[in-house]
């Protein structure tokens, strides 16, 4: 290997470029977000959600918090840009966007991990799907793939990639 490869090099993206970017994935991620607070709102008027416990009734509510919550700090950093910094360039805009768009990640895999869980409770309990005995094994399946969203959100990408020149 060459010594060079190990020194890391300063990045050669301009500001702005970068600014331009990290704008963009908020607004990737924004339409999102907001169809599934849609359906998560959507959800309480329907016949089937009347049914739940008063547990999962709360569980849905909380994770519909939460994705509101990913909602407004991915609408944040272009407010934030324009508001504060009036559309002009600057490292501490890049950093407080990025922070707002990586915060956004934590509500948003609450959230789903909530609904997964109550989705995927109501599915093993229903007495069409399966009988009493085999609920406790399904049960056993259905929590650990509920914390799914939340863990897979939380691997960012390495700040020490080298690039091929």
């Amino acid at each position: 290997m060459k010594a060079s490869r190990d020194i890391e090099k300063p990045s050669s993206t301009p500001l702005d470029v970068k600014i331009e970017q990290l704008l963009t994935e908020a607004r990737v991620i924004l339409p999102g977000a907001q169809a599934l607070f849609g359906f998560q709102l959507t959800i309480v008027f329907t016949q089937s959600f009347g049914g739940l416990a008063t547990a999962p009734m709360l569980v849905h509510a909380t994770s519909l918090l939460f994705v509101a919550l990913a909602v407004v700090l991915l609408m944040a950093p272009a407010a934030y840009h324009r508001i504060a910094y009036e559309a002009e360039v600057s490292a501490d805009m890049l950093q407080v966007g990025s922070v707002l768009v990586m915060a956004a990640t934590i509500p948003l895999a609450l959230g789903l991990a909530g609904d997964t869980y109550i989705v995927i409770g109501k599915i093993t309990t229903s007495p069409t799907v399966c009988d009493h005995r085999r609920r406790r094994d399904l049960h056993f399946i259905s929590r650990p793939l509920a914390r799914l969203p939340f863990g897979c959100s939380f691997y960012p990408p390495s700040t020490s990639v080298k690039r091929a020149d």
